[in-house]
C-alpha cells in the first residue's frame, strides 16, 4: 500500500498563474535556473511539453494534469529514485490561491518503498530534494515578482 508526506509553501506574493506557468510549461527552463543541482540532463522528446503523455528524458511524465483545478502530478518511470529504494513514486502539485496574488502550494508524494533495499535514506533524500525544488522555485518567482513591481513603481 502506499504511503503519503504532503506539506503546504506559502507562495505569498505570487499568483497561482504564475505559479501554475512554473510548474508547467517552463518547468524545464525554470529548474536549470533556480536548482540546476537536481537536474543534471533533460531533454524535450515529445507532446507539447505541458500536458499528460509530454516525454522528457529526465524521465518523468505528467499523469494528472488539470488546468482549471491547478493540479499537476509526476510519476517516475524509470532511473533516479526507483533505483534507490522507491518501487513507485508520484509526486503532485495543487496550487489554491488565497487571496489576489498569493498562493498556497500543497505538494503530496505518494510512494512505495522496497522493504528489502531499506528505503528510508532513499525516502529522507528524495523528500529533500523535493523540498527544495519548490522553495527554489517559489523563492525565484517572489524575488521576480518584487523586481518586476519595483519596476512599475520606478516607472510611473
Amino acid at each position: 500500500m502506499a504511503a503519503k508526506l504532503q506539506f503546504r509553501t506559502d507562495a505569498a506574493g505570487v499568483g497561482v498563474a504564475t505559479l501554475w506557468d512554473a510548474l508547467t510549461k517552463d518547468k524545464m527552463e525554470l529548474v536549470r535556473k533556480v536548482a540546476p543541482d537536481l537536474l543534471t540532463e533533460s531533454e524535450f522528446l515529445e507532446g507539447d511539453g505541458i500536458a499528460l503523455g509530454a516525454v522528457f528524458k529526465v524521465r518523468f511524465g505528467a499523469v494528472e494534469f488539470d488546468e482549471k483545478e491547478h493540479l499537476l502530478s509526476f510519476e517516475a518511470v524509470e532511473g533516479g529514485f526507483l533505483s534507490r529504494g522507491f518501487t513507485y513514486y508520484v509526486v503532485s502539485f495543487k496550487l489554491d490561491e488565497v487571496g489576489q496574488g498569493n498562493t498556497v502550494l500543497t505538494t503530496t508524494m505518494t510512494y512505495d518503498l522496497d522493504k528489502e533495499l531499506g528505503g528510508a535514506e532513499a525516502f529522507e533524500e528524495f523528500r529533500k530534494v523535493v523540498l527544495h525544488y519548490v522553495d527554489s522555485v517559489v523563492s525565484y518567482l517572489q524575488k521576480a515578482t518584487k523586481r518586476s513591481m519595483a519596476g512599475k513603481r520606478l516607472l510611473v
